[in-house]
């Protein structure tokens, strides 16, 4: 994982979107984490959908 690769589907090597990358592991060369599809299935659903604008929080 490189910059700025945060976001990116992690594809099956068929093509198919199996997860979403958000992190690299700082300590480990070549580890990175990802959401598994079903996890984030929900809100990507509700987003696709939404028409008006939300608080991002304390970000």
């Amino acid at each position: 994982m490189r910059p700025p690769d945060g976001g990116d589907g992690l594809l099956t090597g068929e093509g198919r979107v199996m997860g979403m990358v958000f992190a690299k592991d700082t300590d480990k060369a070549g580890v990175g984490y990802a959401l598994a599809a079903g996890e984030f299935a929900p809100a990507a659903a509700a987003g696709r959908n939404a028409t008006r604008a939300v608080s991002h929080g304390p970000c």
